[in-house]
């Protein structure tokens, strides 16, 4: 009997294989072929953050540049660049009258993505996963503002989802819901109604 994984799509119908951009984190065939050995389920969640370059509170960026033991003189450094900015906006062809900016790190600086590498750090690390889906109930990926959850239950991925937009939203991070996507994989054949 020749192995597969089953991949359904938002209705609930049973799809050939998954679109390449849902697909993404799962490369590995021998991930893949190890579920579809046991009749076993993984129940997948693909997140994107929203806008995170202008939403981050600046006192949890601190916190964590603190919480990842950055040197003291570098931290303030970091804050002297945070302290006082200010902005103009661009209307017309006319400026608008300046305003303060009181959250978020300056797009465009190189030192930005590193910041929100760091507040992400923090914010995953609160989750406290540890190990991989073949020895824990869950699991976590994450690159850059993309994050994966995988779960061997759907409520372990609903639980870990819910815990994981608390923790961003307290750090001024928001989910992009319409960037979500649900994946279920399963090894064996489901019975379909018509």
């Amino acid at each position: 009997m020749k192995e597969r994984a089953f991949f359904f799509n938002c209705e609930g119908r049973e799809i050939e294989k998954p679109p390449k951009y849902e697909c993404a984190c799962l490369k590995h065939n021998n991930f893949v072929t190890q579920i579809s050995r046991k009749p076993a389920s993984l129940c997948s969640d693909f997140i994107a953050l929203a806008s995170w370059a202008d939403s981050i509170k600046r006192n949890k960026l601190l916190d964590s540049l603190t919480q990842n033991k950055i040197p003291p003189k570098l931290i303030r450094l970091i804050k002297l660049t945070l302290e006082n900015t200010t902005t103009k906006v661009k209307v017309n062809n006319a400026y608008t009258e300046e305003f303060r900016v009181e959250s978020g790190v300056k797009q465009g600086e190189p030192l930005s993505p590193t910041l929100f590498s760091l507040v992400i750090d923090t914010v995953l690390k609160k989750l406290d996963l540890r190990g991989n889906i073949s020895t824990r109930l869950r699991q976590l990926t994450a690159y850059a503002d993309d994050i994966l959850i995988t779960a061997r239950t759907r409520q372990s991925l609903i639980d870990t989802f819910q815990q994981l937009k608390n923790n961003s939203m307290e750090a001024g991070l928001t989910i992009n819901e319409k960037k979500a996507k649900y994946l279920k994989i399963t090894g064996k054949k489901p019975e379909m109604k018509a």
